[in-house]
């Protein structure tokens, strides 16, 4: 084999390597909805059946719970920024979107939060109740709703750029 092949056949898996981590909507979708249930189907049975381990490991799946739901919030977000046209129209759409999405985000982490709430108060009561995986749904959703609300402010911040309400004059560091 000669040196020229060896060395593009070494670029190609270097390539194929990387390839990994560049992601798309429907991958991460995929990556989503596995999370979702896993935390459904399998984390209550692993939960269950090893308690004493699980109560110390248990916060780690809360924390990757909340870590994708503001990316997959932030995700969503940034798509919808760029279906809105950049017409004047369209200008005026983002500020109509961001305040309906920063209203029903911050009215649905709210509900969700404080029925959740309730529920996790009934659940402690029982024994053998899966804590930490109704936990880590909880805790999907809400950060969900939560980014939706606070990237919200990204598309108002969007609108008053566009708008020409915030203007930047002066010496800036950027």
């Amino acid at each position: 084999m000669s040196a020229k092949t060896k060395s593009n056949h070494s670029r190609s898996n270097l390539a194929d390597f990387s390839r990994i981590f560049k992601t798309r909507w429907a991958s991460l979708g995929v990556i989503g909805l596995l999370w979702i249930a896993f935390i459904l189907l399998f984390l209550p049975i692993i939960e269950s059946s090893l308690a004493p381990l699980f109560r110390q490991i248990g916060l780690i799946f809360i924390i990757i719970s909340i870590v994708f739901g503001f990316y997959f919030a932030y995700l969503v977000i940034m798509w919808i920024a760029r279906k809105l046209p950049n017409s004047e129209f369209g200008i005026w759409l983002h500020r109509i979107i961001a305040t309906f999405l920063f209203f029903t985000g911050a009215l649905f982490a709210f509900a969700f939060a404080s029925s959740a709430a309730m529920a996790f108060a009934s659940m402690l009561s029982s024994s053998g109740a899966p804590v930490y995986s109704f936990g880590s749904f909880v805790a999907l959703i809400v950060a969900f709703c939560i980014g939706i609300a606070l990237f919200a402010g990204y598309m108002e911040f969007l609108f008053e750029r566009k708008a020409g309400i915030l203007i930047f004059t002066g010496k800036q560091r950027f």
